[in-house]
């Protein structure tokens, strides 16, 4: 089993701390969910997360080993990270994009293994892509690529799967879909940490949130404790309505509050 943990993270940059000692567990499959208003740190930690961005403070390790000592290859075996930015500079077919995810289990130009083609096919069905095989990516729409994208991380088939805004772009149907996915990854023994907007759909579907405040963790636990009346206010702004449906969290920011996150 996989165990991430974070310790006292804190990342600056230009002397602007965005990360300020951010430190969390995850012990077990789970499917996180990182929280917060625009500017609260949430793309910053997935890439520290990922070693992307250099430590001011603190230490990412897996299964007690710290990222920044495993080889790439290991690495890539271990974590797949879908980016915000969807920009492909290649004129690949989509197929081809999600034969990408394959790169970490190939030699130079090797030819695909049938694994390799099996996990690629199986990635294209389950985001509904599969039709696209053929079409050039860059001819495809914005929630199109988006989800041709997520085929090539769950192509990868690591134990850790960081996405930053998976949901943007995507049509409500899809936005379910893509979590429902998620579940079942989390139920086959990985853990996937994203980022979003959505707070119904994060709060329906999310085992745990971690809420971001001004680059600092202000709150880590279930859904229902994370996002309060109160937290609506102070870490978005916002007055909503917040009830239970199907005994998950159901939560609909309705106005801006005075004296809430935006005012400030």
């Amino acid at each position: 089993m996989i165990i991430l943990k974070a310790a006292n993270i804190s990342v600056s940059f230009h002397k602007t701390q965005i990360l300020d000692t951010v430190s969390f567990t995850s012990e077990k499959p789970e499917l996180i969910g990182l929280v917060g208003s625009n500017g609260a740190g949430k793309t910053t930690l997935l890439r520290a997360l990922i070693g992307q961005h250099s430590l001011q403070t603190g230490e990412v390790t897996i299964s007690g080993q710290p990222l920044q000592s495993l080889p790439p290859a290991k690495r890539a075996r271990l974590l797949a990270y879908l980016p915000q930015n969807r920009n492909l500079h290649w004129p690949l077919v989509v197929e081809d994009v999600v034969m990408l995810g394959r790169h970490p289990y190939r030699s130079g130009f090797a030819a695909p293994t049938a694994k390799d083609i099996a996990c690629v096919r199986s990635a294209m069905a389950q985001m509904d892509v599969d039709v696209f095989a053929s079409r050039p990516f860059k001819m495809l729409s914005g929630g199109e690529q988006a989800r041709v994208l997520i085929a090539r991380a769950l192509a990868q088939q690591t134990d850790l799967l960081f996405a930053d805004e998976p949901l943007a772009g995507l049509d409500p149907a899809h936005q379910i879909s893509l979590m429902q996915r998620l579940k079942r990854i989390v139920q086959e023994g990985r853990t996937v940490i994203l980022s979003l907007h959505e707070l119904t759909l994060a709060a329906r579907w999310c085992d745990r949130l971690l809420l971001l405040q001004n680059g600092v963790l202000a709150k880590d636990g279930l859904p229902e404790t994370v996002l309060e009346t109160q937290t609506l206010k102070s870490a978005f702004g916002v007055g909503g309505y917040i009830s239970v449906h199907s005994n998950k969290p159901l939560i609909i920011p309705l106005e801006l509050e005075e004296g809430g996150a935006h005012d400030k």
